[in-house]
């Protein structure tokens, strides 16, 4: 899934953060200098990204999994951005709580990569992401839906990418069934 087309794009043309900008362009350079292999902000690429987390999870100090997580979270909303109507908002003082929003949706992009660098028991004390609740009951039901994946995968970006992408397929398949309903009937002959 990529951009969505009936959303208007016109709100999400808001400057991004300095900081964030500088953060996912420190992703892409600690992943080519760790791994080898080039982040291009496509899901294509984000199994990289897992397999840097999970290295570094297993490598890293308290002190250097929160600079990976910041800087792995600024990717992450730029990647999320680049396919979805999102805005970041202004940036919180902890970096955990830094956000990208669309009606209805909020993601902590920061918390999420850092939930999964740290691994799943930090799902609990943070939250990665925030659905209005008719999306989040949608959700919950696609998800129960889906096989039962590890712990691990669950909490990899790659994942999280995967359910706002289905987040936003919801949305613009509401949107699209409530501007169906509201056409104009076609004239009987």
């Amino acid at each position: 899934m990529g951009n969505t087309s009936s959303w208007d794009r016109s709100s999400t043309n808001t400057p991004v953060p300095i900081e964030v900008v500088d953060g996912a362009q420190t992703c892409v350079q600690y992943v080519q200098k760790n791994l080898g292999i080039a982040l291009d902000y496509q899901t294509e690429t984000l199994p990289v990204l897992d397999h840097y987390l999970r290295e570094a999870r297993a490598q890293g100090s308290p002190h250097t999994h929160a600079l990976i997580a910041s800087v792995a979270g600024c990717y992450l909303g730029e990647l999320l951005r680049a396919r979805h109507p999102l805005c970041w908002e202004p940036l919180a003082q902890d970096q955990l709580l830094w956000s990208l929003s669309a009606p209805s949706i909020t993601i902590f992009p920061v918390a999420m990569a850092h939930v999964a660098l740290v691994g799943p028991k930090a799902e609990k004390q943070w939250e990665v992401f925030r659905f209005a609740p008719p999306l989040r009951q949608a959700l919950t039901r696609r998800l129960q839906a889906l096989p039962v994946v590890s712990d691990d995968e669950y909490v990899a970006p790659s994942t999280r990418v995967e359910v706002v992408d289905m987040a936003f397929e919801w949305l613009e398949a509401t949107n699209n069934k409530h501007a169906h309903d509201h056409e104009p009937a076609e004239p009987e002959e």
